[in-house]
């Protein structure tokens, strides 16, 4: 496989991972706010928890493939970018959630750094 296809497989990979923890962080807190007026044990509570739990055991799958063959300094960033888009969407989905100026910032901050880092060859 050509350099430049593998260094794709690999974000896409790494991408991929972000998206599907962050959904499972989601999940997380959806039951938590749930469970606050059902209960921990009730069953769609516990499907909910499930799911987030099955998400991120695919994304880490995902995450020890990107990692075979990308460089940790490349993948990592990528994978941590998921905190741009859950600033983003939790005030959207959650009304605990809000933005304000320091959350907007990081996340800009975040963009900026791993469109740098995931743009530069590792070698």
């Amino acid at each position: 496989m050509p350099e430049s296809a593998q260094r794709t497989r690999v974000l896409l990979l790494a991408l991929t991972c972000s998206v599907l923890i962050g959904g499972a962080h989601f999940l997380i807190k959806w039951s938590a706010d749930l469970s606050a007026r059902l209960g921990w044990l009730d069953s769609s509570v516990l499907a909910r928890l499930a799911l987030a739990y099955l998400l991120m055991g695919v994304g880490l799958a995902l995450l020890l493939l990107a990692l075979r063959t990308g460089a940790l300094s490349t993948v990592y960033p990528v994978i941590a970018a998921r905190y741009v888009w859950l600033v983003a969407l939790s005030p959207v989905l959650f009304s605990t959630e809000s933005w304000n100026l320091y959350k907007i910032t990081g996340a800009v901050l975040v963009a900026i750094g791993v469109s740098l880092v995931a743009g530069t060859d590792s070698t």
